[in-house]
């Protein structure tokens, strides 16, 4: 018996058949009928898929935050045994706030191009020179950025999953 038959199982319905011909015959044997059919099964598959997995990832994030285990980085782990393990991994980025960094710069009386062009964008780059410089305090970047934390799901499948996919 095929291992993968034990995830999923069709009926051998006409519809099923016909599916499983479209989905898995070379593309150099069908006609321009059947490569239209197949892309239009496999592009409702691929956008059904897409929602599912949202709805999954969603579960997966809010399972992780209240059951598991948080780190010191503000990523939580859920062990769920067989091998298997939700990451709710915790990313932070931080943005500079343009309109900040201009309004900090006429305050003391900087020219623009100090902090970047004088076509109201900022350089990062500058505004972190300054800071090297002690022009800028730890306090002056913590109102001039902003933080955003974001979550990336990793999964680690159960060693049952895993025989099926290998299979």
């Amino acid at each position: 018996m095929d291992p993968k038959s034990n995830l999923l199982v069709l009926n051998a319905t006409p519809a099923v058949t016909a599916m499983d011909a479209l989905l898995y015959r070379e593309i150099t044997d069908m006609g321009n009928m059947e490569v239209t059919q197949a892309w239009s099964i496999l592009d409702h598959i691929v956008k059904t898929a897409k929602k599912r997995m949202d709805k999954l990832r969603e579960r997966l994030l809010k399972e992780a935050e209240t059951a598991g285990t948080l780190d010191d980085k503000g990523s939580s782990f859920l062990d769920l045994g067989d091998g298997a393990v939700v990451k709710r991994e915790a990313r932070t980025s931080f943005r500079l706030n343009d309109g900040k960094v201009l309004h900090l710069a006429e305050e003391r009386g900087w020219d623009k191009e100090k902090v970047g062009s004088y076509t109201y964008s900022v350089d990062a780059k500058k505004v972190a020179a300054l800071a090297v410089l002690g022009e800028l305090s730890e306090e002056d970047l913590d109102v001039l950025s902003e933080e955003k934390v974001t979550y990336a799901l990793k999964v680690t499948p159960p060693e049952s999953v895993k025989r099926i996919i290998k299979g």
